[in-house]
């Protein structure tokens, strides 16, 4: 009868390893999981990011860009850009950096890359577009806050 008590002890214990066992391997499958779904949010950042300031190296971007430089450096207060030319350049740009200033303000995007990327030149632009007269200030709302919050 003893043996059938030791026994029958020894196959609890062995029962509550096992549970124990079984118990942290779930723990551990969860965390797991856990980590890499917030790594895929990661990369995913990183890749929207990547994607985004991507344009701001396209040729069309930067023959813009450019354009618009070389007229802001010939005459510093632009009053009326009424070359189409400037207008459609001005347009992209304007797009290009919008729509990176809203991936960065809902913090869709890595900032860092974003920040490291287009600071010098969002910075450059930022000094264009003020001087342009009548530019409307709401056009510039997203572009600000992603230039105050570099």
């Amino acid at each position: 009868m003893e043996e059938k008590v030791a026994i029958t002890s020894v196959q609890d214990k062995l029962l509550n390893v096992i549970k124990f066992t079984t118990n942290l391997s779930v723990i551990v499958a969860i965390i797991f999981g856990i980590s890499e779904i917030l790594q895929n949010k990661e990369t995913e950042r990183r890749k929207i990011a990547i994607e985004a300031v991507a344009k701001t190296r396209s040729i069309d971007f930067i023959k813009s860009f450019t354009r618009l430089k070389t007229a802001y450096i010939s005459n510093k207060n632009i009053e009326i850009i009424s070359d189409s030319t400037y207008i459609d350049d001005l347009n992209y740009l304007m797009n290009t950096y919008d729509n990176i200033a809203i991936l960065y303000k809902h913090d869709i995007a890595d900032k860092n890359i974003i920040k490291q990327s287009i600071e010098s030149n969002l910075i450059e632009f930022s000094k264009i577009i003020n001087s342009i007269k009548g530019y409307p200030k709401a056009y510039k709302e997203n572009i600000n806050y992603l230039l105050h919050n570099l």
